[in-house]
């Protein structure tokens, strides 16, 4: 388990074959049904499920199975240590998944719109962001297809 707070699903393409895989899990199950529209639409709705008082938010993606909950807390002690607008793991010099940011940047992420996800928040503000070095290559991991999955 994490140090996460609070953790929000936000399903989209076959959600209720998804909900009931996590029946048993203690998250806050929320349902994008505009997710044909584009990750930014999912984003959005995570967001809008977030606790008023929350200072900042980690978004793992779906396709990143192998995101540990050490990643998880290492990104919230550094977020905690600098106050970073974005904290982001790295394995081997490369920036990997998933990505924290600080509430300051929710309306800007509230704005982003298509398949983008947070990608143009965090180009905007990678030269102020916090780099986590981590030895686990399960950041850089996308799984996209049954073949991706056996290969990992």
């Amino acid at each position: 388990a994490s140090e996460a707070e609070t953790v929000i699903v936000v399903l989209g393409a076959r959600a209720e074959a998804c909900r009931a895989a996590l029946d048993d899990r203690p998250v806050k199950i929320i349902v994008n049904n505009r997710w044909a529209k584009g990750q930014s639409t999912s984003m959005q709705a995570g967001l809008s499920a977030l606790p008023k008082n929350i200072s900042a938010a980690v978004f793992p993606l779906a396709d990143q199975p192998f995101i540990t909950a050490e990643v998880i807390d290492a990104l919230i002690a550094r977020y905690r240590r600098a106050l970073a607008p974005v904290v982001w793991p790295e394995f081997d010099g490369k920036r990997g998944n998933p990505v924290l940011f600080d509430r300051r940047l929710f309306p800007e992420m509230r704005r982003v719109t298509g398949d983008t996800g947070a990608r143009p928040v965090l180009l905007a503000h990678q030269a102020k962001a916090e780099r986590v070095p981590v030895s686990d290559a399960g950041v850089l991991k996308d799984v996209d297809t049954p073949e991706d999955l056996e290969g990992a």
